[in-house]
């Protein structure tokens, strides 16, 4: 077929429209496909959080599943040690998970670490040699990465790190599947404290009947009242027929 020449113009212009019509919708398709697999790879975490695990044993199930949801070389989790002021590793996985050394501790006020529990906020990071907070451990070769606080009671419990040696290597889709494992496993967390705590409780009460001393009894039950509680502190007074304190015990600061 002979075209004119007149209209070739017209019809590269349509193809390479239609070229990005395409690539569009590839690059969409390819999204969403992969946002599918890392929901499954989510489900499937849940399925198996499900059972009353260990605290280190949900980590490592948490971050073998973002290694094989992302493409990263390493993830981590930290449990934050308010009173010590760390963040001490729990679970490590990926690649480079030999930079991070068993029991590796780091100030939980430096760094990008330090940035979220200021901000307890999740934080994307493109590019790390641009970013001033950003420290290497064990010369890594991390050049984005993504962390997110995990919270509980407005505290943050731990955070989940994700880095990779690649410049702007994750997306917004990356840092909701890390978001979900960061809410399961607080759920999962939540779950077994709670198991653990009524099962102390229990055990605590058929202790307490065979004290005699009514003092030793009110000193027992402030102990399991702020251990069973996690609180800081614990007040606890008896009365009498009258009203009047008659024993009074306290646990904690």
């Amino acid at each position: 077929i002979e075209i004119p020449v007149e209209q070739t113009p017209y019809i590269e212009s349509n193809s390479r429209a239609l070229n990005e019509q395409i690539a569009s919708i590839t690059s969409k398709l390819n999204i969403e496909k992969h946002r599918t697999t890392q929901l499954t790879f989510l489900n499937e975490l849940s399925q198996q959080l499900e059972s009353e695990l260990d605290p280190p044993v949900a980590a490592q199930l948490a971050v073998n599943m973002l290694e094989r949801a992302t493409e990263c070389s390493l993830v981590s989790l930290f449990l934050h040690e308010q009173d010590k002021r760390e963040f001490v590793a729990l679970a490590t996985a990926g690649k480079s998970a030999s930079v991070i050394p068993p029991g590796y501790r780091q100030n939980s006020e430096r760094g990008l670490i330090g940035r979220i529990a200021r901000i307890k906020k999740t934080q994307l990071v493109n590019d790390t040699s641009v970013d001033p907070d950003f420290f290497p451990i064990n010369n890594e070769k991390t050049l984005s990465e993504i962390i997110v606080p995990i919270m509980q009671n407005g505290q943050i419990k731990g955070l989940i790190e994700v880095c990779s040696e690649k410049a702007y290597a994750f997306s917004g889709v990356d840092v909701n599947i890390i978001e979900g494992a960061a809410l399961e496993l607080t759920r999962a967390w939540e779950r077994s404290s709670y198991n653990q705590r009524l099962t102390e409780l229990i055990q605590a009460g058929i202790s307490l009947t065979t004290l005699l001393d009514p003092q030793a009894a009110v000193q027992e039950i402030a102990s399991l009242a702020r251990k069973t509680l996690e609180a800081r502190f614990v007040f606890i007074t008896l009365l009498d027929q009258q009203g009047n304190f008659s024993r009074t015990s306290s646990a904690g600061e």
